[in-house]
Parts: structure tokens; sequence; C-alpha cells
């Protein structure tokens, strides 16, 4: 994704803020002259049109850690010198929850699209140098941040701050809320959805085979989809998506599912090929779950257990307890639905 830096006239930055009903933080920095004068060639070379694009990434390469990156170097390092220093007690994923915590249908889209592709490196312990990829993190570093002065003691290097843009939104929460029983609620939703219909298929309702049939075609796509998808990100930049345990329960097996499950039915039977394909699905499932319960190899991804168990667990059912096993040697004709 490349990104363009620009130069904003104030009075109109600020009203697109206030239009946003976003805050405007302004801190007045303690800087010498010469710090000033370095500060603005920075600012210029990076805004100029063989410097303007770059190369954007989320949590590396941002609009807060280039800013980040200019002060430090205005400030001969004394910035990351006093902030990198051992884990700061979050991950990238802790504060990428925290922010995205869904108030809207969009918000929601968002927030569990990031979650999903975000891989085990998002769970990496930062310090609170890399954690200035938010901004509100930089704005406290900076307001806490002690630098040595022309006469070589220490003095604070934020002057001043004041608020130019008010907005009366919610303030952003502190943790990342806690959103397990609802991923739990929605799969038992969907694990019910699709035992219901082979209970009406095995009893010959054609209706009930249909919405079943539906139901396991678009999890089978949608799965086996996002499953190519996390294979293929290996092949781009994207490093904070590489090895995603999601991977083994969005698996590409899905896609099997696709022709199999509506099969079964509609007919009212299940097969070899589906039983096959439910125990793979369902031992992919239990591998995350062991990576997860060991503290070396977790993934933040429990809130995605929570929700694939209860499905897993009941096209497994479906597929080895309620639908006959009809395609085996022996059987008789597949049954007609009434």
């Amino acid at each position: 994704m490349m990104y363009m830096s620009g130069v904003s006239d104030l009075r109109h930055f600020l009203a697109s803020y206030e239009v946003a009903n976003r805050k405007v933080w302004a801190q007045r920095l303690d800087l010498t002259p010469d710090q000033l004068l370095h500060l603005r060639q920075l600012l210029d070379s990076s805004v100029a049109p063989e410097n303007r694009t770059y190369r954007y990434d989320y949590f590396r390469n941002n609009c807060s850690t280039r800013i980040r990156d200019i002060l430090d170097e205005v400030l001969d390092g004394q910035l990351q010198e006093a902030t990198d220093k051992g884990p700061a007690d979050a991950t990238w994923r802790t504060h990428t929850r925290r922010l995205t915590a869904p108030t809207t249908l969009n918000g929601i889209v968002g927030y569990l699209g990031i979650q999903l592709l975000l891989g085990p490196k998002g769970d990496e312990e930062t310090t609170a140098w890399q954690e200035a990829w938010v901004p509100m993190k930089l704005r406290e570093d900076v307001a806490s941040l002690q630098i040595i002065g022309p006469d070589g003691l220490p003095a604070s290097l934020e002057a001043s701050v004041g608020l130019w843009s008010d907005s009366d939104r919610e303030p952003e929460v502190d943790s990342p809320p806690t959103r397990g029983p609802w991923f739990l609620l929605a799969g038992v939703l969907l694990a019910m959805l699709m035992w219901l219909g082979a209970k009406g298929a095995s009893a010959g309702r054609r209706g009930h085979g249909v919405l079943g049939a539906a139901a396991g075609a678009g999890w089978g796509l949608l799965t086996g989809l996002l499953g190519l998808l996390f294979l293929a990100v290996h092949f781009t930049d994207h490093e904070f998506m590489y090895w995603n345990q999601n991977v083994l329960i969005f698996s590409p097996l899905g896609l099997a599912l696709v022709l199999l499950i509506p099969r079964a039915y509609l007919r009212g039977a299940s097969s070899a090929g589906l039983r096959r394909v439910t125990g793979a699905t369902l031992g992919l499932l239990g591998l995350a779950v062991l990576l997860w319960i060991l503290p070396w190899t977790r993934q933040g991804n429990g809130d995605w257990l929570l929700f694939g168990l209860p499905v897993y667990g009941s096209l497994w059912w479906v597929a080895h307890r309620m639908l006959p096993l009809t395609d085996a040697p022996g059987k008789g004709a597949l049954p007609e639905l009434a």
C-alpha cells in the first residue's frame, strides 16, 4: 500500500477533524533554534516529490511513526533511548483490539477482519518506542520525556499543551473488550442451523435440507477462500499475516464442503468423503486449540476458536452420527426427499 505525505492548511485540517468529531491536541516542544531549523528541514524533505510517497505499514511505518522518527533524529536519538527499553506490557494486537472496538456495523466488519488476518507476529510484546505507532502513545511519550538541553541539564521536552479541537466521542478504552461470549454464541447459532437442517433432511423435509445445504455451502466457501488467502499472503510483504494459525480454523479444505454438504443435505445421507473432510477439519481445529494452550505458540485467536468449536463439532456430528452412510458397500440407493 503506497501512501503519500503532504502539506495541509491548518484551518482546513482542523475543520476536517471537527466534522469527523475528533480531537486535536497541540504540543509545543521546547526545542532550540537549531533543532527547530533541523525539524523544518526534515519535514520539508519528507513531503518533497522524491520522498512523499512511501510504503505504508500499519504498525511500523504510519503517520505516527514517521513523526516519531523525525523527532528522534532532531533529538539525537534521545526519544528512542528513553522508550526502547524492555516490553511495555502490550502487544501489537492489544492496541489494535482496543482501538478498533466496534460501535457500528462497519466497525464490526473492520474489527473482525483485522483480528482474523493478524497472525502470531501481532502477539509479540512491544516496547514503548514501538507502541508509538499509536498517536496517543507518542503524545504521552513526548509529554513525559526529559531531554538534555544545551546547558547539559535535563528538561521537559513538552513546553505546553492545548486542545485545539474537541469531541464528544466516548473516550478510548484502556484495555481490549471481552468478545469471547459473542463469538461462542455466533458459533452455537450457526451450529444449530446446520444441525436442524440435517435433522429435517434425514426426516425427508426438503425445506430443511435446502436451508442446511445453503448454510453449509456458504460456510465452506468462506472458510476455503480465507484459507487460500492465509497461504497466499506468504508471497507478499505483509509479515504480520504470516503463519496465521487461523488457517487451521478457516482451511482450504472448506472448498470441498461446498459440494459435499449440499449433496448430503439434499439427499439426506452422508458420504465417505464428507466424513473424511469433517474429520480432518475438526482435527485441524484441535491442533489450533493445542497451539493456543501452549503459551510459547499461543496466538491471540481465542475468540475464533470459540466460534469454530461448535460449528465443526456440529458438522462432524451431522456427517458421522445423524445422516446415514448410504454410499457404503452393501447399502441401498440413496432415498428421495419428499
